[in-house]
């Protein structure tokens, strides 16, 4: 399975220069279940913002978590 992906990777990227060394490290091999992704920051969020919010206050029972920009409107009618 390693060895076939390796050969994938070298068939699409090989370009004859003249390689001294080749290497494979699997040293960090994880099971499928161990493995965590990191969140992509550029995602389109799932669940709205507000839903977010609400879910959080109420586990805090205030309202102590709220988006920057009511921040700024309550600032802005002072």
């Amino acid at each position: 399975m390693i060895y076939g992906a390796c050969m994938q990777l070298l068939e699409a990227y090989f370009e004859p220069i003249g390689y001294r060394y080749i290497g494979v490290h699997v040293g960090s091999l994880k099971d499928a279940k161990q493995i965590v992704e990191q969140v992509d920051l550029f995602e389109v969020p799932q669940e709205n913002t507000d839903f977010i919010l609400n879910r959080l206050n109420a586990k805090m029972d205030s309202k102590c978590f709220i988006k920057a920009s009511d921040l700024l409107k309550k600032e802005g009618s002072n």
